[in-house]
Parts: structure tokens; sequence; C-alpha cells
């Protein structure tokens, strides 16, 4: 059955890449409804190619950005050569933006020395200034600024002129990545905000990385943002809804499930997922049919952003 359009995705100010590994027909799903996506140097060039494809042919008109996987690569003790990665970015001009080649200083969670974070701030940027003068397309690389590191690197990094003469359009932000940090990232994203209102390059498109809680994405005017647990959470019964949030909608005895909710809430369901041409009973027994409807669903919870904050987001410094 082939499944409604919600809308055009140009009309969406605000963009949420949908990262993370899925099977074909999702991402033929994706591409046909022209969804941002975001897919990684390091394990997915066979979907790269796949997208690039797509977009020269123009059956997919939506943004492909492309990160260069060093946060994975890490994790699995390899390096990511960036002569390579230069080398890859020129052979891809379909690519629409490319996050530089940063540096992860030892550790990917949990606490932090003053230390690590000024040699991880040192070595993005080299890596980043390196990148610029290998690269053809200097406007499309993505410089990174991690949290915690030196405030002063943020500004340098905002105010490069990436071919000499024109600054940076387009600069990455990474909060912190342990689990229950919503305070610390709201208050990270203010301190980057008033740096850049401060800067001379204050309108630069920034994505932050990572990131699909809607407090944190309505609390300062990012340009956009990537998000994985669309494919977990499906992985493992659960669909996010715009209208009801997060729900367990496994067949796998959860004592949390709709399925063990009232029957007026499973028929409330039931009218909410028609509305997108997908089946309650499809959602239940797939996560496939899963990761299409969530991947529409976050497109929803994109064209909501209105970067109007809570009371309680907003921070003084």
């Amino acid at each position: 059955m082939k499944r409604p359009f919600l809308y055009n995705l140009g009309m969406a100010n605000f963009k949420l890449f949908l990262a993370g590994s899925v099977d074909p027909t999702t991402d033929a799903y994706i591409m046909e409804r022209d969804y941002p996506r975001l897919l990684s140097y390091g394990y997915q060039r066979t979907d790269i190619d796949r997208y690039c494809k797509a977009k020269e042919n123009g059956s997919y008109k939506g943004m492909v950005m492309v990160d260069s996987g060093a946060f994975s690569v890490f994790n699995s003790g390899k390096t990511i050569n960036i002569d390579d990665y230069c080398k890859y970015i020129n052979e891809n001009p379909m690519v629409d933006r490319f996050v530089e080649l940063d540096f992860i200083p030892g550790v990917v969670s949990g606490k932090i020395s003053a230390e690590m974070s000024m040699r991880g701030a040192e070595e993005s940027r080299k890596n980043y200034l390196y990148m610029l003068t290998k690269v053809k397309r200097t406007e499309k690389i993505m410089p990174v600024f991690h949290y915690a590191e030196p405030w002063e690197y943020l500004k340098a990094m905002v105010e490069t002129k990436h071919d000499g003469v024109h600054f940076v359009p387009s600069i990455c932000v990474s909060g912190p990545k342990t689990s229950g940090k919503q305070k610390e990232f709201f208050d990270f994203l203010a301190k980057c905000f008033n740096i850049i209102n401060e800067s001379e390059n204050k309108g630069v498109q920034v994505h932050a990385l990572g990131v699909g809680v809607v407090d944190v994405l309505n609390s300062q005017p990012l340009y956009s943002a990537d998000f994985a647990s669309w494919v977990m959470s499906a992985s493992v019964g659960t669909i996010m809804t715009k209208e009801y949030g997060a729900l367990s909608v496994s067949d796998r005895g959860d004592a949390k499930s709709v399925e063990h909710m009232p029957p007026q809430a499973k028929e409330a369901l039931r009218a909410y997922v028609a509305k997108f041409g997908f089946t309650y009973e499809e959602l239940v027994s797939d996560y496939k049919a899963r990761w299409r409807f969530n991947a529409t669903q976050c497109q929803l919870i994109a064209d909501a952003i209105t970067h109007k904050p809570k009371v309680h987001s907003l921070s003084l410094f």
C-alpha cells in the first residue's frame, strides 16, 4: 500500500535529519518523501551512494548530511584517515554537507579533564583547517564544537572564512553525551548562541548533533539536528507520535504496551496511525513498519519546532 505524503518538506524551517541504519525499503520510503538524512562515512557508504544516485537522477530532493563517523569509529578502536575522507568528499558532490573529521579526546561520556578538552578542541580545529586546503567545496564542511571545550574555539570557528572571503555558513555543536543531562544541554546551547550573537557571523546555521528532545530543540534558533532514536525505539517495540508521545506497541508482553490499555486508547491510536497510511496491527508486529512510521512522525515534530522555549529552558550567562 502506498503511504500518503505529509507535506512538502520545504515548508518546514527547522530540519530534523534521520540518522541510523535501516533497510533499503525504509530508505526508499524516506527518499520518496524527501526527508533529510544523516549517514555515516564510517559505516554507511553504500547507503550514501544510493542517496547520491537518487539526488542525481532527481528522485530524491531532500538534504543529505554525511558524518565522518569519528564517534562510532572511536568506539570500535579504529581510525579514519583524513586524506581518504577529503578524497571521498571531492568524489561525492551530491552530498549537501559533510561533518568535519573531529577529534574524540579519549572518552565519549563522563567527566573530561580540561587538558583533554583543550586537546580535543585543538585537534578538531587543526583537522578542519587542513580539510579546507584539500576539499573543493569548502562551504560544505561543518566544523564541530564539543561540550566542555574552551569557548574561544567556538568564536574562532564561527568567524573562520572557509574560502578566505566568506564566513563558514554552518557549524555543528555536540552537547553532553551522558543521559540525564538536559539542563546542561539547555545551558550549553544558550552559551553557544550568546557567543554566536556577539560574533561577526550571527547568521551561521547551527546543527545540534544527536538531539531529538523537543524542549532542547525549541530552546535556541537551531537550523537543524539529527536523531537516531526513531530507529532504536522502533526496534524495541516503540513508536513515536506527535500527538501522544512515545508509545510501546510491542506484542512481546510489555506491561506498558498499548495492548494493555483500555479499548478506547487502542482505538484512538488506531485512528491516528491510519491517517498516515498505517495499521495498528502492522505497527505491533513489524519493526520495519515502525521505522517508517517513526520517520513520518519525526517530520511532524520538526515542523512543530518554533524556537519558543519554556521558561524553565532559559539560562542566564
